[in-house]
This record gives C-alpha cells, sequence and structure tokens, in this order.
C-alpha cells in the first residue's frame, strides 16, 4: 500500500519471448523470475497471458523499460550462458567521411608543431568583421544575421575564422611575452543570395613573439613570415600537395610580406603577416603572422606516399649563383629547374642585393642535388644538365651566372 514519501514503481511486463528476442536465447520463466527477485524485484505471472510483470524496488531507478529488465536478467544468470554464434552476413564495409579524416590529421599535425587550439564561438558582431580591413569597411556581402542573437557581439554567423583568433591572440599576448601559436579549425559560413550560407571548413592559425624559449646559448629570435610559410608547407606536404606560393592581396595581411597558397591550378589558401593597421584594431601589438587554409579545397589533391628505396648510387651536389631582376621570384625559379628529372633537389641557401650586383638586380644561390637510381653521374653528364638549366633561365627569366 501507498503510503506519503513512498515511491510507487509501475510494473513492466516482459515475457519469454521478448528475452529471447533481444538476447537470442531462451531462459524459462522460473530462471526470469528467480534472477529478479534476487535483485528485490516483485514479480507477478500472468499464465493466460504468458507475462511477466516486474515491478522494480525503489532504489532501482534505472529500471524504466523491458530492456533494463532483460539486462539485469542476464546480468544475473551470467553473460557466459549467451551462446557464441558466427555473424549470418559479413560486417557492411566502413566508409569513413573524407573531411573527419583529413581534420584529424590536421589536427594532430598542429599540436605537433607546438599549436594550441581554440575552439571559438560560430558567431561574431559586424564590427569584428569590420576590423579585418585597414579602413574599417563593412563586409561587400552582408553575412547571415541570427533571429535571436544572444547578444549584439554574437549577432552574426562568422565568415572568417581570423577576429576571435586574433582577439583571443591579443588577450594571451597582453600577459605572457612568451611565443604564442593557436589554430582555430571549425566552419566558416559564406553567404549565398536567397539561399542558406555554404558552410566551409577551414584552418586558420597565428603565431607571434619569440621563436623558442630564451637560453643562455643566445638571444631568442621572434617568428617571422617563414616560420608561418614552413608551417603551412610542411602540413601540405605532409599530406601529399606540392603547393605554390604567389603574390597575393588579401587586406588583411601586410601588401609585400603575403602570398597566395595555390595548387594546380586552384587557391586552397593564404599566409603573410598581419596587417599593422589590423592588428591595431584587434589591439594586437607587434609583427603577428597568420595562414589560412580551405579544407574542403584540399581533399581532391590529397596523394597517397609513394615509397622508393634508398638510392644505391651516389648524388653530385653543384652550386649557382645566380643574378636576376628584383621582380624575379623563387618560385619562377624553382619551377624552371623542376622540370629537370636529375635534379633530385634545390635549396635556396643566399639571397643578397648590394654591393657588386647591379641595381634592380639580385643574386640567388642554390644547392643543387643531381641523382639517378641506376648509375652513378659522371662530371660530363652533371655539367650538360647543369648548362641547359642556365640555358633555360637566361632565356626565360634573363638570368646570369654570378661572377
Amino acid at each position: 500500500d501507498a503510503y506519503p514519501g513512498k515511491i510507487v514503481r509501475k510494473p513492466i511486463k516482459i515475457t519469454v519471448a521478448d528475452v529471447k528476442r533481444v538476447l537470442g536465447i531462451e531462459f524459462s520463466v522460473k530462471q526470469i523470475t528467480d534472477a529478479l527477485t534476487a535483485e528485490g524485484c516483485e514479480c507477478r505471472i500472468d499464465t493466460h497471458k504468458s507475462e511477466i510483470a516486474v515491478v522494480a524496488p525503489y532504489w532501482r531507478s534505472d529500471f524504466n523499460i523491458q530492456e533494463d529488465v532483460i539486462e539485469e536478467i542476464v546480468r544475473v544468470i551470467g553473460y557466459e550462458s549467451i551462446p557464441v554464434t558466427l555473424l549470418s552476413e559479413p560486417i557492411p564495409q566502413q566508409h569513413p567521411i573524407p573531411i573527419i579524416g583529413l581534420k584529424r590529421v590536421v589536427t594532430d599535425m598542429m599540436v605537433g608543431y607546438g599549436f594550441q587550439e581554440l575552439v571559438t564561438y560560430s558567431y561574431i558582431s559586424l564590427d569584428s568583421l569590420s576590423k579585418l580591413t585597414p579602413d574599417s569597411r563593412k563586409p561587400d556581402m552582408m553575412p547571415m544575421r541570427l533571429m535571436n542573437p544572444i547578444s549584439i557581439d554574437y549577432e552574426y554567423m562568422r565568415t572568417s575564422l581570423r577576429p576571435n583568433l586574433l582577439s583571443a591572440l591579443a588577450i594571451n599576448k597582453s600577459f605572457s611575452e612568451e611565443g604564442l601559436k593557436f589554430f582555430d579549425l571549425g566552419k566558416v559560413y559564406i553567404p549565398r543570395q536567397d539561399d542558406l550560407p555554404n558552410e566551409v571548413d577551414m584552418l586558420c592559425g597565428v603565431i607571434a613573439g619569440r621563436r623558442n624559449q630564451p637560453s643562455w646559448q643566445g638571444e631568442s629570435e621572434t617568428v617571422d613570415f617563414f616560420d608561418a610559410k614552413g608551417i603551412a608547407e610542411g602540413l601540405l606536404k605532409k599530406i601529399g600537395i606540392s603547393a605554390r606560393f604567389e603574390k597575393s592581396s588579401d587586406e588583411s595581411l601586410h601588401p609585400v610580406n603575403q602570398a597566395k597558397i595555390t595548387a594546380g591550378d586552384k587557391q586552397i589558401g593564404v599566409v603573410g603577416e598581419l596587417h599593422p593597421v589590423v592588428g591595431e584594431h584587434f589591439e594586437a601589438p607587434g609583427k603577428v603572422y597568420l595562414f589560412e587554409l580551405d579544407l574542403p579545397a584540399l581533399l581532391p589533391l590529397i596523394k597517397q606516399k609513394e615509397y622508393r628505396p634508398i638510392p644505391k648510387f651516389p648524388a653530385t651536389v653543384r652550386d649557382i649563383a645566380l643574378v636576376l631582376d628584383s621582380s624575379v621570384t623563387h618560385q619562377q625559379v624553382m619551377d624552371i629547374i623542376k622540370t629537370f628529372s636529375l635534379v633530385t633537389d634545390v635549396v635556396l641557401f643566399d639571397v643578397y642585393a648590394g654591393e657588386k650586383v647591379p641595381v634592380g638586380k639580385k643574386s640567388l644561390a642554390y644547392h643543387l642535388t643531381f641523382q639517378t637510381p641506376d648509375r652513378t653521374l659522371t662530371d660530363q653528364q652533371v655539367n650538360g644538365v647543369q648548362q641547359a638549366i642556365l640555358k633555360k633561365l637566361a632565356s626565360e627569366l634573363g638570368a646570369s651566372l654570378r661572377n
């Protein structure tokens, strides 16, 4: 009988067939009632309907549905009583979602590079987006506005990861003089006319401050453009994408110290120094470097790794110093040199402009590695390839060999 304060539990009805359906094995009515009674349950057997009405004790708040009762039955009787049977059909083949795997790889790599992941809000204010341009201009295409925003600072769906990431960098920079490395990997919402925004997974990373910890071995240097470029380049190389870095005109970045990242004929990202005025907008003093990658654009470009045996024959290394117009880029030189199959590696080791170099010119010096997998190259063969490289550089870029 019920009394004030007593918990009244409703009966849960089960049958022998229900138990068999869930467990794949048949237990008798006696086995079922004995197991449940041992746990403090009250069992009422309806022989006419072949049902058992189970009333759980007041302390078993986890008894709510049939499956809870059946789980308790097999736990008491013993899981070993369930016979082992093979699957009637093969396990369906797994079809992983490519973007999820890519995001996992990218996250692991960024952490390996010493970055800390930030998870920022998907909402933003129009003022924050305006700060991304030196003249604080509003976006050309308005982002999607929420009907019921939680505050005026989170009124729109973000179209870029940069504002929230730069705000977080500024806050942390005011408390620490150490090097800071942050990244955010999330969706941005690109507005479309008369339609919902296009959701794109983006990676954005920022670095600032010291390159390494202070040490008695020497002064700690600060990060520069090539730290950010190297991280983006290394990340892409890890997933099998050979990227190019070309001139760009991103308004958020320094007019000179920036480059768009391309692969094939498609732009997949950008890297550069934050524009000084934009840095002031976000109260992030000093030099800040930023890189951004469009993850869906990377998916069709990813190549599987190719393993090759270690070369049996020695390599030949030659150095060349070229004099070129100041407007000629390192990438243009690399594109020409890499067309020669005997050249297996190219490294730029010196850039110089000044005395003994004509005005409007610069000198780029390279290590060239010549090698083949099936024979040792002779000096005559290497000389011939080197002369062909110099001839092509001279005809296409106006390069000359520096004395």
